[in-house]
C-alpha cells in the first residue's frame, strides 16, 4: 500500500462563506433598454436579466426594490428597519420609512442626475448604505446629436417602413408620411416612465413660402416604450392644387424635450424638418416631396390625373429615406 504526500494532493477549494453581514439588495421594475432592443433584434444581450435588475445605474423614472438581508441577530425586527434618503432627496422618494422591503421611485421629471444614496437602520441601531447613479437622457452638446431614428416597423410586413396615411392607395394624391422610431440614450438603462414633447421653434425661411404652413406639433406628450423609444410623425397631405410655382422648399426648427403634463422640462434635442417639393418632370405631370428629420426621410411621387394610368402607378411608391 502506497500513501500519497499529502503536497500531492490538489488543494481543497474553500466555498464562499455567508457571513451574514447586513447588504441592501436592489431589484430593478424594468429592465433596461439594452435587453429589449437585442430582443427586438434578435441578438444576444449584453447581461442577463436577473443581473441588469441588479443595477445600481438608473435612468429618471425608474423604480427599485430594496430588501435589507443578513443575519436576523443583526436585523431584528424587519418591520422597524428605518429607511432614510441621506443624499439625492431631489431625486426620488421611498414609498415606505419602515418596514422590508420598500420601493425606491425616482421622479421622471428630473432635470438633473446624480447619487441618490439609501440607507436602513435596524432596532438594533446597525446600519447599511447603498448607492445609486441617476442619469438623464443624454442632451445634445455643440450641436452633437445624442438620439438616433430609424423608420418604425411596418405592422403588416414587419419591414422598417411605416406610412399610416397609406398614400400609396392614392396615386394622384400628393402627399406621404412616415413614423420615426426615436430613441433615447444612453441605454443600459430605462426612460420608459419618461415623458417627451415637441415645441416648434422657428420657421425657415421667415416668412415661408406660399406652400408653407407654421408647425404646430401636438400639444399633448409622447410616451416612451420599454426600448428608450418615442415615435415622431413627418409628412405633408398638400392637395394638388396647391402645388404651383415649384420648386419650393422650407424647414421647421423644434426641440424635443422631457415634460410634465405638457409643460417642457430638459431640452434633449434640437432638430430640423425640412419640405422639398418639386415637379417630377419638366412637363409637370406630377410632384415629388422629400421630407427629412432626424437623418431620416420619406419620398413620394403622385401623378396628375390628366397623366395617370395603371401602368404609371409604380412611381408612386414611397421610398424610405
Amino acid at each position: 500500500m502506497y500513501l500519497i504526500g499529502l503536497a500531492a494532493l490538489p488543494p481543497i477549494q474553500a466555498e464562499e462563506e455567508d457571513t451574514g453581514a447586513l447588504q441592501i439588495e436592489s431589484t430593478t421594475d424594468e429592465l433596461s433598454a439594452d435587453i429589449h432592443i437585442a430582443r427586438e433584434e434578435g441578438k444576444e444581450a449584453p447581461r442577463s436579466e436577473e443581473d441588469d435588475r441588479k443595477r445600481t445605474r438608473l435612468g429618471i423614472g425608474e423604480s427599485v426594490d430594496l430588501l435589507l438581508t443578513g443575519k436576523d441577530s443583526l436585523i431584528g425586527n424587519t418591520q422597524k428597519i428605518k429607511w432614510t434618503i441621506l443624499k439625492g432627496e431631489n431625486l426620488g422618494e421611498l414609498d415606505e420609512e419602515m418596514g422590508n422591503p420598500v420601493k425606491l421611485k425616482l421622479s421622471p421629471y428630473s432635470v438633473q442626475g446624480g447619487k441618490v444614496v439609501v440607507q436602513a437602520t435596524t432596532e438594533r441601531n446597525t446600519v447599511k448604505e447603498k448607492e445609486f447613479t441617476v442619469v438623464l437622457p443624454e442632451v445634445d452638446i455643440d450641436g452633437h446629436q445624442k438620439v438616433t431614428a430609424q423608420h418604425a416597423k411596418n405592422p403588416k410586413t414587419g419591414e422598417r417602413g411605416y406610412d399610416e396615411w397609406n398614400f400609396e392607395a392614392f396615386p394622384t394624391e400628393t402627399g406621404c408620411s412616415a413614423k420615426l422610431e426615436i430613441t433615447l440614450h444612453p441605454t443600459d438603462v430605462s426612460f420608459h416612465n419618461v415623458e417627451m414633447l415637441e415645441t416648434h421653434l422657428k420657421n425657415i425661411p421667415d416668412p415661408l413660402p406660399e406652400m408653407g404652413s407654421e408647425h404646430k406639433p401636438l400639444p399633448i406628450w409622447s410616451n416612451v416604450n420599454n426600448r428608450n423609444v418615442f415615435i415622431d410623425n413627418i409628412g405633408s397631405p398638400k392637395p394638388m392644387s396647391q402645388c404651383k410655382n415649384l420648386p419650393q422648399e422650407w424647414t421647421w426648427v423644434s426641440k424635443f424635450s422631457t415634460s410634465r403634463m405638457s409643460e417642457p422640462l430638459l431640452d434633449v434635442t434640437t432638430q430640423h424638418q425640412r419640405f422639398l417639393f418639386t415637379w417630377s418632370a419638366p412637363n409637370e405631370e406630377g410632384v415629388t416631396i422629400k421630407i427629412t428629420k432626424f437623418g431620416r426621410g420619406v419620398q413620394r411621387t403622385a401623378i396628375k390625373t390628366q397623366y395617370y394610368t395603371p401602368k404609371r402607378k409604380p412611381e408612386t411608391l414611397t421610398k424610405f429615406l
